[in-house]
């Protein structure tokens, strides 16, 4: 990606193009109010133990994912009324976060290592 034309390093450019992506995939997710898995947030890019092959999912990666699933499904069968909410666990945190899909915030890869 780094011969690809204009400013900002190849994984810059992976952040871009994610963040033209995903807004209509979430806008979709909001009309018929379903959840959202956002494993760009919850797996660190820079945790090579979470990957097989740079890409597929790791049994350790697998795991994750797994354990986002099950809170994802345990807090929408308590939710009170359908609405849809974007579910990470941001790395170096033990915790799944849920936040409402409402569009009132831009979605972006947020930078944990920096935070």
């Amino acid at each position: 990606m780094d011969t690809i034309p204009g400013p900002g390093s190849s994984l810059g450019k992976l952040f871009h193009l994610m963040g033209s992506v995903y807004p209509p995939v979430l806008a979709l997710a909001r009309a018929h109010c379903l959840p959202v898995l956002d494993l760009c947030n919850t797996f660190d890019f820079r945790n090579h133990g979470l990957y097989e092959c740079q890409i597929e999912p790791s049994d350790l990666g697998g795991r994750l994912i797994a354990e986002l699933i099950a809170h994802a499904v345990a807090a929408e069968s308590r939710a009170p009324a359908p609405q849809s909410r974007i579910y990470a666990r941001p790395p170096g945190t033990a915790a799944v976060a849920a936040a409402a899909n409402d569009g009132a915030a831009p979605w972006a890869v947020r930078d944990h290592a920096s935070s």
